[in-house]
C-alpha cells in the first residue's frame, strides 16, 4: 500500500485553513499573498493600488503584517477595499493555523448620549 502522508507536510493544516508555510510561498510581485488578523490575503493587484505603494507590502509578502498594519491603517481600511467585485482588491483566502489571531479593531463605538 501507499505510505501514509506526512504529518503537518501538507498545504491545508489538519485543522483546517492555510499554514504559515503554504502563505509563505507568495513572497513575489506576481503573487503576493500577507497575513493580517489570522487570515491569508492574496495582495498581488492590489500592490498597484495600494496608497502607499508596493514597497511597504513587499516587506511583509509571504508574512503577517498584522502588528505594523494596525499602526498604520484605520480601522475598516480592509473591509472598504476588499469588497466582491473590486477588481483591484485584496482577496481573503481564509484563515491561517498559526498565526498570530488579534480581533481586527472595531470602529470606537461613541455613547456620549
Amino acid at each position: 500500500g501507499a505510505p501514509p502522508a506526512a504529518a503537518g507536510g501538507g498545504a491545508v493544516a489538519s485543522a483546517g485553513g492555510l499554514t504559515m508555510d503554504e502563505v509563505a510561498k507568495h513572497n513575489t510581485e506576481s503573487d503576493v499573498w500577507i497575513v493580517l488578523h489570522g487570515r491569508a490575503y492574496d495582495v498581488t493587484k492590489w500592490t498597484q493600488a495600494h496608497p502607499g505603494g508596493v514597497a511597504p507590502i513587499m516587506a511583509f509578502a509571504g508574512k503577517d503584517c498584522t502588528d505594523e498594519w494596525v499602526c498604520i491603517h484605520k480601522p475598516g481600511t480592509v473591509e472598504k477595499n476588499a469588497f466582491p467585485g473590486n477588481p483591484a482588491g485584496p482577496v481573503d483566502k481564509g484563515p491561517v493555523s498559526g498565526a498570530a489571531v488579534t480581533a481586527a479593531p472595531a470602529a470606537a463605538a461613541v455613547d456620549d448620549e
